[in-house]
C-alpha cells in the first residue's frame, strides 16, 4: 500500500503537512487573514489543488516522506 504524498500549507510559517485535502481543509477552516486563498495567489481550492498536481510544484509542495 503506498501512502498518499503529504503536502505543505502553503501559508510560510505555518507548519501543517498532510495529505492535499486535508491541506484544502485545513486552510478553509483557519479564520485569519494569512489562510486566505486569494492572498496565498489562488483563487480558490481548486486552483491549488490544480496548482499542486503539476509535476514541477511537487518540490515546492510536497513534502520528503522522511521529514514528514
Amino acid at each position: 500500500m503506498t501512502s498518499s504524498p503529504r503536502t505543505k500549507c502553503p501559508v510560510d510559517g505555518c507548519a501543517y503537512t498532510g495529505t492535499l485535502d486535508s491541506v484544502i481543509g485545513h486552510v478553509h477552516g483557519k479564520h485569519d487573514d494569512a489562510h486566505d486563498w486569494e492572498r496565498l495567489g489562488f483563487d480558490d481550492a481548486t486552483a491549488f489543488r490544480d496548482r499542486v498536481s503539476e509535476p514541477e510544484a511537487n518540490a515546492e509542495l510536497e513534502v520528503n516522506a522522511e521529514s514528514g
